[in-house]
């Protein structure tokens, strides 16, 4: 099994797409697609099944329009050749720990300096910039926590059910197990909210005309990390939690 950075994995990946298509099985053939729900401003997982046709008109777009941006990002090449709810529990966990964990653990560390650099430089200028740091304080403080006692407590737990027989899973609680996760869950989505108000702070992670190249670095890197949420929440609350359901 390959995981992002593994060049070896590179692959077209193509579906059928029409507008009877769900938002979820877009996503789980390939994740690039969410980079059209990304430009949409749509919470995806709590939108994911929705038709195409019935996005368009959530969204007010043209079906054509959205179906040709959706085939574009189809299309592309991608580093995880298979479909996420195809994963046995064991590679769910560690698609979890390898792809978002590690990258929220890296940009934590990389915007905990940076941000607050930009706002003793720019901060006369830019007010809204000590909120942001105070906000994307609380974000490092709470993602961390739940990373933590996540990868400590539940995913070991739901990994090991891979390692479980038939007659054995009937003996396993996974409702309690999918009641656990779902509230580790409830986690992500208190995070996606301070995310929301950041992106309202800073217009969308628009940066100011005539600002450093650090500014630039921070603002992108933001935008990026809340990219990168969306789809960890998704993972964890449709396709993780929903494959527990289903066993």
């Amino acid at each position: 099994m390959g995981y992002p950075n593994d060049n070896s994995n590179i692959q077209i990946i193509s579906m059928d797409l029409k507008e009877t298509t769900s938002i979820r099985d877009i996503i789980n053939q390939n994740i690039e697609a969410t980079r059209v729900l990304e430009r949409l401003r749509i919470d995806y997982w709590n939108n994911c099944n929705l038709t195409v046709s019935e996005l368009a008109r959530k969204t007010d777009c043209k079906v054509e329009s959205l179906m040709d941006e959706f085939k574009i990002h189809l299309r592309k090449r991608i580093l995880d050749p298979w479909r996420l709810d195809e994963l046995g529990f064991t590679e769910l966990c560690k698609y979890l720990i390898n792809r978002h964990h590690c990258y929220a653990r890296e940009t934590i560390f990389l915007l905990n300096r940076k941000i607050k650099q930009i706002c003793d430089f720019h901060g006369s200028e830019y007010p809204e910039l000590h909120k942001i740091v105070g906000l994307f304080r609380e974000i490092a403080e709470n993602l961390t926590t739940h990373i933590e006692e996540e990868e400590g407590k539940i995913l070991p737990v739901i990994a090991d059910l891979d390692n479980t027989t038939d007659l054995e899973i009937e003996e396993v609680n996974t409702d309690r197990i999918a009641s656990s996760l779902a509230d580790f869950s409830k986690g992500l989505l208190n995070v996606n909210s301070l995310f929301n108000e950041i992106a309202h702070l800073s217009m969308s992670f628009s940066v100011p005309v005539k600002v450093d190249q650090t500014f630039n670095l921070v603002y992108s890197t933001l935008k990026e990390f809340e990219q990168d949420h969306h789809l960890h929440i998704y993972v964890e609350t449709h396709v993780l939690l929903r494959k527990i359901k289903d066993s």
